[in-house]
């Protein structure tokens, strides 16, 4: 088999990508009209610097918030990639599917394969796989699915719904 990773892009991600671009815009264009308005005052009634600092400070905001997102939607890929390159890999029992309640998409809430792995000393992990939309249960039933467990730190996982036995 050969086996491949694929990153999904996690909610905070396209929340990055979405408002990312929008903070740049407003924030060139806050500077932009600065050095416009100095120049045409004479047809501005009030401070005409209210417009550069409101579209500076929105754009800022965006950049910030979008910037954000962006960073640990790759830190958790990455994290994920780690997992997956490790070759530390567990075969956890499939057991049974979880609607993410947190996430809205046309109306219905992704569902996410909940399954268990119980190590050689006893203890049993819960590990859960990315979102997806249509219920994996028919297609997991009874199935060992591939795990790639980080050996330095066990919170990062990557959960191989393509490959299993």
């Amino acid at each position: 088999m050969d086996r491949k990773f694929r990153p999904h892009l996690p909610i905070t991600g396209l929340f990055g990508l979405i408002f990312t671009p929008i903070g740049v815009t407003f924030t060139v264009i806050g500077l932009v009209s600065a050095t416009k308005i100095r120049n045409h005052t004479a047809n501005i009634q009030g401070d005409p610097n209210v417009f550069k600092w409101v579209f500076f400070g929105m754009g800022l905001l965006f950049l910030l918030f979008g910037g954000a997102a962006l960073v640990t939607a790759i830190r958790e890929i990455r994290a994920q990639k780690r997992a997956f390159s490790s070759d530390n890999c567990v075969y956890a029992e499939f057991a049974g599917t979880v609607e993410n309640m947190n996430v809205t998409v046309n109306g219905r809430h992704p569902y996410r394969a909940k399954l268990h792995y119980t190590d050689p000393y006893g203890e049993v992990h819960v590990f859960y796989s990315r979102d997806v939309m249509r219920d994996p249960t028919p297609a997991l039933e009874g199935r060992m699915i591939a795990v790639y467990v980080d050996p330095e730190n066990a919170e990062n996982y990557y959960v191989d719904l393509e490959i299993g036995s």
